[in-house]
């Protein structure tokens, strides 16, 4: 299946990473994310803070993961205004912290409370991905795997 019209293709891998060792890695970038996934779609409405910067709105929705071909995605950019204005739909809501470590992203959920973190690398190839080791901190592999998607978080507890 060819990717849909105006998108990108987002080509990432993802681990799980024990709670108990975020305290020991080194952060480079801390900022907070609020995600709301809006009930019956697969759109997600987010607000990105960052301490000194302006807060950035978005609105995106993932396609169908494919193994090698990474997942469709498509966002725009929104005003505060216009974010609020789709916040209010119906929604199930993530909060988390995403730390820049090691050149990616762990991403340490503060609601709902996960006994683990995420952590993500992307990639510009799927020779890059397929050939990356996963950090020595990693633990099991999630991806492509849909109990682990932010979606799939947000609408449970820990899988």
């Amino acid at each position: 299946m060819s990717p849909p019209k105006y998108s990108r293709l987002e080509l990432e891998r993802r681990w799980l990473v024990p709670l108990d060792l975020v305290q020991h890695l080194v952060v480079d970038r801390t900022r907070w994310l609020e995600d709301r996934y809006i009930h019956g779609t697969h759109l997600r409405l987010r607000v990105v803070r960052e301490e000194g910067l302006a807060p950035v709105f978005k609105l995106g929705k993932k396609y169908p993961f494919e193994a090698e071909q990474g997942q469709p995605t498509v966002s725009v950019y929104l005003s505060e205004v216009e974010h609020a204005a789709l916040a209010q739909l119906p929604a199930q809501t993530v909060r988390k912290q995403r730390h820049t470590v090691a050149g990616g992203a762990l991403d340490v959920y503060v609601h709902p409370h996960l006994d683990f973190a995420i952590y993500e690398m992307e990639f510009n190839h799927p020779s890059q991905a397929r050939h990356c080791a996963a950090p020595a901190f990693a633990g099991r592999e999630v991806t492509g795997l849909a109990e682990f998607s932010g979606h799939a978080l947000a609408h449970s507890t820990a899988p």
